[in-house]
């Protein structure tokens, strides 16, 4: 990703079902694989389906090896400041680059809801 300048912030987004939020599921965490090849840092937004509120978090992102990381959604991700439950996600996952200085180069895989 390029870096974050006074045009723009870049970001990377992906799309998911939203059938077992819908149905009622207990989920209390996203969790990914992540690789970085160099550190920066990159924000993780699940926007509320019509774009009034999201679930957020800042990662930091040290490079080198695969990491695997689990964001509470209630503590890590602030579902329990809302007052809107999973089943109001939008289906989509966003990831902004916060760097000013530089680009951002990472890699993502295995991203689910637990």
């Amino acid at each position: 990703m390029p870096e974050k300048t006074a045009a723009g912030t870049p970001v990377i987004f992906g799309k998911f079902p939203l059938e077992r939020l819908q149905a009622g599921e207990k989920i209390n965490y996203l969790t990914f694989w992540l690789k970085a090849d160099n550190p920066g840092s990159v924000s993780v937004v699940l926007p509320k389906d019509d774009w009034s509120s999201r679930l957020s978090t800042e990662l930091v992102l040290r490079a080198g090896e695969w990491q695997k990381v689990r964001l509470n959604l209630k503590e890590d991700m602030g579902l329990k400041d809302v007052t809107w439950g999973l089943e109001k996600l939008r289906g989509e996952l966003f990831f902004y680059n916060l760097n000013t200085a530089q680009k951002t180069v990472f890699y993502l895989d295995e991203i689910q809801f637990e």
